[in-house]
């Protein structure tokens, strides 16, 4: 049973997407092959990364991105510690390999750092850290 869930939504993401696509399409003429190319690519990555969904439960902590192509879980008694934490503006947004773990972000800075057990680190992006670090941390408790 799920005792937290949220999603983001990542307008920005989405409308940079939109307005590189745009303006390359008005350099490229509209009915090349490349254009097409281009088209189909922006939407890929449209609907794999419009959202970040994070719920947590008794048991585990899960996340999918946009449709749930790319997912991914964390067994809660695998959490060693969690913290929220800002990141800086030039870690961006997508599934990153930054200086200490990997990250998943669709929006804003705010996130929250699991390490793991095993010494892996994992941060979601989340615009409500301080709810999502509250779930994982009662969970532990339990």
């Amino acid at each position: 049973m799920e005792s937290y869930y949220n999603v983001q939504y990542g307008l920005s993401f989405l409308f940079i997407i939109v307005l590189i696509t745009s303006i390359a399409l008005f350099v490229i003429k509209s009915n090349s092959i490349t254009a097409y190319f281009l088209f189909a690519t922006s939407i890929a990555i449209a609907v794999n990364f419009y959202s970040l969904s994070i719920s947590v439960s008794n048991s585990e902590v899960k996340w999918k991105m946009g449709l749930g192509l790319i997912s991914g879980t964390i067994e809660i008694d695998q959490i060693e510690q969690v913290n929220s934490v800002r990141n800086p503006w030039y870690v961006g947004w997508g599934i990153r390999t930054i200086s200490n773990g990997t990250l998943y972000n669709v929006s804003g800075f705010d996130a929250v750092h699991i390490k793991l057990k095993g010494g892996k680190n994992i941060r979601l992006g989340t615009n409500k850290p301080d709810e999502l670090e509250s779930a994982i941390r009662d969970k532990l408790s339990q």
